[in-house]
């Protein structure tokens, strides 16, 4: 078996979500209700930060630092991370925390509650919420849209491994597959090798 080559186990590539995908999941809820705005702001944060389901599950109240726009958060591998969100996604936790302060479990640190009197959300729970209320949606390729849109939109790689919180080129490569080609297709005019011949 020594001799034998290993066979080549294809890369799966998770397709990014498209523009009206992403318009329909950031549509702000139109209620109060406690859920609609937790899930609303759980959405916000996995595309604004590009975080794992586990990084986004395991967040605390005191992670989270709005002024700031910035959320506290452990990358896989157990380092530290601080991810930035933008204005809205800061205003979305905000409201949503407005009505978890009258949230029977309030005073319990994690920053996502079950409704009902129900405790924190597990990874299981975020996964859940997500699908509940979008059911062709699966958490993960919040991560690779947000990777992709970063790239798509001028951002560097290494900025965008700082953010990840990925230690190798290998996690860049794979999160950012779907559109490689079209990027780079994109970038050609802004480089034009010919330019100014």
């Amino acid at each position: 078996m020594r001799q034998v080559p290993r066979p080549r186990v294809p890369s799966k590539i998770v397709p990014v979500l498209t523009d009206d995908e992403l318009r329909q999941l950031l549509r702000p809820p139109r209620g109060r209700r406690f859920t609609e705005l937790r899930d609303y702001a759980i959405v916000r944060v996995f595309l604004a930060t590009g975080l794992r389901l586990s990084g986004v599950a395991r967040l605390l109240v005191e992670d989270v630092d709005l002024p700031a726009r910035r959320i506290r958060t452990i990358a896989k591998g157990g380092h530290e991370i601080r991810v930035p969100i933008d204005s809205k996604t800061a205003l979305s936790i905000d409201r949503y925390l407005d009505v978890r302060e009258k949230h029977p479990l309030a005073h319990l640190p994690e920053l996502w509650l079950g409704a009902r009197g129900h405790g924190a959300l597990t990874s299981i729970g975020v996964y859940r919420a997500i699908k509940r209320r979008y059911p062709n949606v699966h958490p993960h390729r919040f991560r690779h849209t947000f990777a992709d849109r970063w790239l798509a939109r001028g951002g560097s790689e290494q900025d965008l491994m700082e953010i990840a919180g990925w230690r190798t080129h290998d996690m860049l490569r794979r999160y950012t597959a779907a559109n490689r080609r079209e990027r780079a297709l994109a970038s050609y005019d802004l480089v034009n090798p010919l330019g100014g011949l």
